[in-house]
């Protein structure tokens, strides 16, 4: 098992209005706990220093992590203001940043991502015309950038890119480690659901049916 990262922390964010789904879709049960409990045990097993973002601590605190609030609540809620939080409470200079409703994002890929070289503000991943920001290695630095976006009524994750040195890693490269682009499915309507515990149960028997070594 490689060794967890300690220069390097991950952010977890638990927001969203869930509209899709009709009800806190992070609390779902999904394998032998929540989708939150599933993403947060995945990179606990890669990351020392985990942190969850989330407007409502008591619902979604986890084990063995920090949680912390949105500090920019003058703005409207956006994945902007959670990456922000998140940047602001980590201890390293850099942070992976993921969605608390992406479980299945493969470590391998993580890992490529991470040791990516740090000149870079932000490294992200490409696949066709989509960038995935909440997939993705930020720096610290981007905080003030953030906000002096937001300040301008500006609140697409993509319109931060153009302000920093960003690095993307080309759909070869993803495949290479996640041939199926698992990493960027995320769950927000009841057939997503449904599909990732279909996937789940796959997995599990496949598992299952391995000869021993």
């Amino acid at each position: 098992m490689s060794e967890r990262f300690r220069d390097v922390s991950a952010v977890i964010l638990a927001g969203g209005h869930s509209r899709r789904m009709g009800r806190d879709k992070l609390l779902l049960p999904l394998g032998d706990g929540t989708l939150l409990s599933h993403v947060t045990q995945l990179m606990q097993s890669l990351f020392q220093e985990v942190v969850v973002v989330t407007r409502e601590p008591q619902k979604h605190r986890q084990p063995q992590t920090r949680v912390v609030s949105d500090r920019l609540s003058a703005y409207r809620r956006c994945a902007l203001v959670g990456i922000h939080a998140g940047l602001t409470a980590v201890s390293n200079c850099k942070a992976f940043v993921i969605g608390g409703d992406m479980p299945f994002v493969n470590p391998q890929l993580v890992r490529h991502l991470v040791h990516q070289p740090s000149d870079a503000w932000v490294t992200i991943p490409r696949h066709g015309n989509f960038r995935e920001p909440l997939c993705a290695v930020y720096d610290v630095r981007c905080a003030d950038r953030i906000v002096d976006q937001l300040e301008r009524g500006e609140y697409k994750v993509g319109q931060l890119f153009s302000q920093v040195s960003a690095r993307e890693i080309k759909e070869s490269s993803l495949r290479l480690y996640d041939p199926d682009l698992l990493s960027f499915f995320n769950v927000n309507s009841a057939e997503d659901y449904a599909a990732a515990q279909r996937h789940l149960r796959r997995s599990a028997r496949a598992n299952s049916e391995q000869p021993e070594a």
